[in-house]
């Protein structure tokens, strides 16, 4: 299949990333731009190019017997001690994904089995509400789709949309502030709708298209807690796994939950976002980690970047 959603594009990068990059990357490419198939002898190679690749193989090493990595930070509170475990064993999960990872590799099924142990009967995961969506992202990421335990998490999620239809945490609302009254979280919100629009049932929900269009309506805006509250938020393409990492994706990803959720460039603001974008492509080709500041580029923006524009433009893409 010829990608001619690339047309819009000043330079066409797949060329050299099929050539050059990183076995991760060409699988995701294959995977998930050009739409191969799971079953494909193509991509059953690379997957066993990517699991024999050095960081793969470190993460997979430094499971235990239940299921778990060891976090690099230790507390004394046992509390905070299983707060920081949960949110280890997600990153590490993540990472596995990015790098070509899985189900059917057995320490990364025995991790999601041991991730899914730290759920409350209730659906709720530890930490905050932006820990419970990027868990449930994850989780949607290993097809974990329709999972009675991963359903239970999204309901949990859902009962805790607010009013204007967005997403807060009591500890993000100043002292003194009513937090009946206080605005909505704009990052929350955004990583309270992540994993609902890539739920096959819950993309659809009008709550989660409410959610999409908070933050549409907020759309390059400063955020009113001090979760990520500089305006230059929306700048950061990346997504990394460690410390606010996970919580990166800016424009990019509101883009990506936009198309998940069902929405394209009739939308205004949608079209506005995904035109600058389209114009962040550095000379390289590729896309950068942090618009304005980053002149390289990275591949895995890039991949993440030509998916979502590969689902915005679907009508450009013709040729087979």
């Amino acid at each position: 299949m010829e990608l001619d959603f690339l047309q819009i594009l000043k330079i066409d990068p797949v060329p050299y990333m099929m050539d050059e990059a990183p076995p991760h990357i060409r699988y995701h490419l294959l995977r998930y731009v050009y739409g191969l198939s799971e079953e494909s002898d193509q991509l059953e190679a690379l997957r066993q190019e990517c699991r024999s690749a050095g960081q793969f193989r470190r993460i997979i090493s430094g499971i235990d017997e239940e299921g778990l990595w060891e976090p690099e930070e230790q507390f004394s509170s046992e509390q905070k001690q299983f707060g920081i475990q949960f949110f280890t064993q997600v990153r590490r999960l993540h990472e596995l994904f990015d790098l070509g990872g899985t189900r059917e590799v057995d320490a990364i099924r025995n991790g999601i089995i041991a991730l899914m142990k730290m759920q409350h009967s209730d659906g709720k995961f530890p930490l905050f509400y932006q820990h419970q969506g990027y868990a449930l992202w994850v989780l949607m990421q290993y097809g974990m789709q329709g999972n009675p335990f991963v359903d239970r998490g999204m309901r949990w999620l859902l009962r805790r949309q607010r009013a204007d239809n967005g997403w807060l945490h009591t500890v993000q609302v100043p002292p003194g502030e009513n937090q009946e009254k206080y605005p909505s979280c704009i990052w929350t919100t955004c990583h309270a709708v992540w994993p609902l629009v890539y739920h096959n049932v819950y993309y659809k929900d009008d709550r989660t298209r409410a959610g999409i269009q908070y933050l549409l309506d907020h759309f390059l805006q400063k955020n009113h807690t001090r979760f990520f509250q500089s305006p230059d938020a929306w700048d950061y393409l990346y997504m990394g796994y460690d410390n606010n990492g996970p919580f990166r994706g800016g424009t990019l990803k509101l883009l990506d939950i936009a198309a998940e959720g069902g929405f394209d460039t009739s939308n205004k603001v949608v079209k506005k976002a995904a035109h600058w974008l389209r114009d962040q492509q550095l000379r390289t080709g590729f896309f950068p980690a942090v618009a304005g500041k980053d002149n390289e580029g990275d591949y895995m923006v890039t991949v993440r970047a030509l998916n979502v524009l590969r689902k915005l433009y679907p009508e450009i893409i013709v040729s087979s």
